[in-house]
């Protein structure tokens, strides 16, 4: 059993992979899983205080930001300045009925600056969520105008109205802060211009009532100095309770309960004695302090008062074992150091270390058995291509030379298969060249009788065209009579040559080869003569430079190829261009060649065109049977040279147009 290499490389890797893994699971499973947990949890609690106490403090800022521009407004200021002008002070002209009936413009009024104003008011407590009222009190201490509507577009309560133009704010401490042009925060609290027994203990105290102040200093216009007055909010609680509420606190822990159950964790606000509570997820914990009856919790008192942030020390709350950590807000003029906490049951500790570890286990089984099955899978990979090598051989030797063997490997195997595809290639390659050699011979001897046979025809044609020159030119009488004979003879005849052309157009593509010494300049030179009329009607220069040496080739099978070279540099050029041929000579002795380079300032050749430049009935013009480039390069093959077509590309690899490339082996016998 162990004799085979499959089962070798299994034992091999199950000892030295398998084995090891499971002693580390093992490890993970009994020492790790649990304590990470746990300060996976106490790192994330602490996270969390630490962003909603900043959240809290940004909301603050961003509310004395909004205020702070409000009282700067223009208008703000004149609404004041208009205020102070009233010309009876005991009958202003500005009132609590103002205020409502300003909402619907339903009557005439002379203060138009705290009309405006107060529509500001209204659409500032419209848009932004949160704000109560919103007041702009005069230095004296006296409401100059405030919002005629609620968040939700109600009219402002009548008797509200009454009370808030009839009331002093003179004496008030964050008022007279504000005067001195301070912006002023007023920390959490039941606001007594919005429920008047508040002070006195005859309204009962809940959250949804409470409010935060905030004061702004409204300067004079264009003198940012002189304060004229100051803009007064009130932002309901709910708008900071809605920071720790969010479902992130929540979503943070998900992962520690199974599927479909809500984690523990919720957040809470205390005062900024660390002791008294806020906001709770019991709302009847309101204005309790931590520390008295029924909670009794002085220890995480004595940890909030000992530092800005951190975790509480473990704690019981509800008969429930917790886990805590808190963060305290932004100090004053900043915000009110209030003690954000968040908190989790320590059963949602257990439960999550309980469902890691039987992840772990469950994973570590899974990772067993791949590991296991990954062997196999490696084992039969490795031994596969030496099996494949093995048919491979099978195969060449019955014969097939077209067959390869596919291993993209780096290793030996891969090489030993390379080694042997280059050499059935290079066998492949010579048994072709034979077929070819055979095949060429063939087509050599159909050319042959292909060439008699279209001698015959032209034979009785030429022989009637002298007749009928020689009548006409004699002015014989017969002439007319010849003339038609003549026309028939050609007809017939013309239909034997299409006949017989059309039988070598199925068998070959060429004639025999009548070599001759010739200059290339000279044939490129009669086929440019040639496309003269063409290129001077479409505005392309023909140029030729250089001279290149004498070649020994058939020179109408040259001319086929250059003009055929010609006429397709002259179509993709189309208008307005140049073609310049570049003649020169390369190498020395019987190796030397000459090079014709044709440039044109075409658009260039298009990926799909190079690929395909040279196969028969190729073509990328609406017309052509697509012969010429390939005929072109069997005749020059034929003749010993080559032909290469490609872009020609600038130094940013832009296309300037299309060259080709001929070469032809220089005459040896001629001189140098």
């Amino acid at each position: 059993m162990f004799r085979r290499l499959e089962t070798r490389l299994l034992v091999a890797i199950l000892a030295v992979v398998v084995l090891p893994f499971a002693t580390f699971a093992l490890y993970l499973e009994g020492q790790i899983a649990g304590r990470m947990t746990r300060e996976f949890v106490r790192q994330s609690l602490a996270g969390l205080a630490v962003d909603l106490a900043g959240e809290i403090d940004l909301e603050l800022a961003e509310r004395q930001r909004d205020l702070s521009l409000w009282a700067a407004d223009p208008i703000a200021a004149w609404a004041l300045a208009e205020h102070a002008s009233d010309p009876d002070p005991e009958r202003p002209r500005w009132g609590p009925k103002h205020t409502r009936r300003a909402v619907f413009f339903d009557e005439e009024y002379d203060a138009p600056f705290r009309l405006a104003y107060e529509l500001n008011l209204n659409r500032y407590v419209r848009t932004k969520p949160g704000l109560r009222m919103l007041l702009l009190i005069d230095a004296s201490g006296r409401l100059v105008a405030c919002n005629g509507v609620d968040a939700g577009g109600e009219l402002v309560d009548m008797e509200l109205a009454e009370r808030l133009f009839a009331a002093d704010f003179s004496a008030l401490d964050w008022f007279q802060e504000a005067l001195r042009g301070a912006s002023v925060l007023v920390d959490h609290h039941i606001s007594p211009l919005l429920f008047p027994g508040a002070a006195r203990g005859e309204v009962p105290r809940r959250a949804e009532q409470a409010s935060v102040g905030i004061a702004a200093p409204v300067p004079a216009y264009l003198e940012e100095q002189q304060i004229e007055g100051v803009l007064y909010a009130l932002v309901a609680w709910e708008a900071i309770e809605a920071i720790i509420r969010r479902p992130v606190i929540k979503d943070a822990f998900r992962g520690l309960v199974s599927q479909g159950e809500v984690p523990s964790p919720y957040a809470w606000i205390w005062a900024k004695d660390g002791d008294t509570i806020l906001t709770h997820q019991n709302p009847e914990l309101y204005e309790r302090t931590v520390s008295g009856p029924g909670i009794g919790l002085v220890q995480m008192v004595e940890d909030a008062r000992q530092a800005h942030s951190g975790m509480y020390r473990d704690y019981v709350f509800e008969a429930r074992p917790k886990t805590a950590a808190f963060c305290r807000t932004a100090p004053p003029q900043r915000g009110f150091q209030w003690v954000v906490g968040v908190g989790i049951d320590d059963e949602d500790i257990v439960a999550a270390s309980r469902e890691q570890r039987t992840l772990l286990l469950r994973g570590t089984a899974a990772v067993l058995l791949l590991a296991v099955l990954w062997t196999l899978v490696v084992a039969r990979r490795t031994v596969a291509p030496v099996q494949a090598l093995k048919q491979f051989t099978r195969q060449v030797a019955a014969g097939d030379l077209g067959a390869r063997i596919a291993l993209e490997r780096s290793d030996e195997l891969g090489q030993l298969a390379q080694s042997m595809n280059q050499m059935v290639a290079e066998l492949e390659a010579q048994r072709e060249r034979l077929i070819r050699a055979e095949k060429d011979a063939a087509w050599r001897e159909m050319a042959r009788q292909v060439a008699h046979d279209l001698k015959n025809p032209l034979t009785p044609i030429q022989l009637s065209l002298d007749l009928f020159e020689r009548a006409r030119r004699e002015g014989s009488p017969q002439q007319h009579e010849l003339l038609d004979r003549t026309l028939e003879i050609v007809r017939r005849q013309v239909r034997t040559l299409r006949e017989t052309a059309n039988d070598f157009y199925e068998f070959t593509g060429g004639q025999r080869h009548r070599p001759e010494r010739l200059l290339l300049r000279e044939s490129l030179a009669q086929v440019f003569e040639l496309h003269r009329a063409w290129a001077d009607g479409s505005g392309i220069r023909l140029e030729i430079e250089g001279q290149g040496g004498p070649v020994c080739v058939d020179r109408a099978k040259l001319e086929r190829v250059l003009t055929n070279l010609t006429t397709n540099a002259l179509q993709a050029i189309g208008q307005g261009g140049r073609l310049c041929a570049r003649l020169s000579e390369h190498g020395g002795g019987r190796e030397a060649r000459v090079v014709l380079d044709m440039e044109d300032s075409g658009p260039g050749l298009s990926e799909t065109a190079r690929r395909h430049l040279f196969e028969p009935y190729f073509t990328t013009k609406g017309e052509g049977t697509g012969l010429g480039l390939a005929i072109a390069a069997r005749i020059l093959e034929d003749m010993g040279g080559t032909l290469v077509l490609e872009n020609r590309l600038d130094a940013g690899g832009g296309v300037l147009g299309a060259r080709a490339r001929l070469e032809l082996p220089r005459d040896p016998e001629a001189p140098a």
